[in-house]
């Protein structure tokens, strides 16, 4: 009676701890895409897509626009390549975007 009573224990906990595991990996997973930051990384990228020239535009073109839309918006802007070379800039000088592969996805920012 003793033993089976230790059996019992012994596997609900195993079980509990399998359950655990699955549920977090199971919201980690959901969690992931449905973050506040991406939803307001797409919007972002979204209105600039709306308000900026296509890539092929000249350039004098997209720096209008830029110059434009950062006034809108109040703040320092820049356009960069996928090279990551600036191809126009409005206000303050801005740091190219690093490359995130280079850091395995994480966004690393003063806080």
């Amino acid at each position: 009676m003793k033993r089976r009573l230790f059996l019992q224990f012994y596997i609900t906990i195993i079980v509990s701890l399998i359950v655990v595991v699955a549920a977090a990996g199971l919201l980690w997973r959901v969690a992931q895409n449905t973050s506040p930051a991406r939803s307001a990384f797409d919007f972002a990228g979204e209105l600039a897509a709306a308000v900026l020239p296509p890539s092929a535009a000249p350039v004098d073109q997209q720096k209008a626009a830029l110059d434009k839309f950062a006034a809108t918006l109040g703040t320092d802007l820049a356009l960069f390549g996928a090279d990551r070379v600036e191809i126009a800039a409005a206000g303050q000088r801005l740091p190219p975007p690093e490359d995130w592969q280079d850091s395995g996805g994480w966004v690393h920012a003063r806080g």
